[in-house]
């Protein structure tokens, strides 16, 4: 696992094709954005982790467009994709498919519950420091 994720936070600045001067950065944030997730995960449980880990990401990236002048969304997107685990849909969807609802229903609602702490997470990031308008 530890020698995938580089793998996967570059990976993801690929797929998003962020630039290589942002890509170190892009990658940071999303490595840091990881390190709130486990830090809000060993805390309390899961999804306090998503949330400290979006406010640290959305925090990070504030920071970095102040200093650089360049959009927020360059290296806020790929920590936030990192972030959503669509996997729980897919297992509700088949959950539900093999005939078991209630395991569907409950991973439906755990989908949206990390989908809210995420939201929250930039709006309370986005509170935390003001976004600069580069574009």
């Amino acid at each position: 696992m530890l020698l995938l994720f580089p793998l996967l936070l570059i990976g993801l600045c690929l797929a998003f094709q962020t630039s290589r001067r942002d890509l170190p950065w892009a990658v940071l944030v999303s490595g840091l954005a990881y390190l709130g997730v486990m830090a809000g995960s060993a805390l309390l449980d899961s999804n306090l982790g998503n949330l400290l880990g979006t406010i640290v990401a959305v925090v990070i990236a504030n920071v970095w467009a102040r200093k650089t002048g360049r959009p927020t969304s360059i290296v806020l997107i790929p920590a936030v994709v990192m972030l959503v685990s669509g996997t729980i849909g897919f297992r509700g969807l088949a959950s539900m498919a093999e005939g078991q609802m209630m395991m569907g229903v409950q991973q439906f609602f755990q989908m949206f519950i990390v989908a809210m702490t995420i939201l929250v997470g930039i709006v309370i990031g986005y509170t935390i420091i003001r976004p600069v308008h580069s574009l």
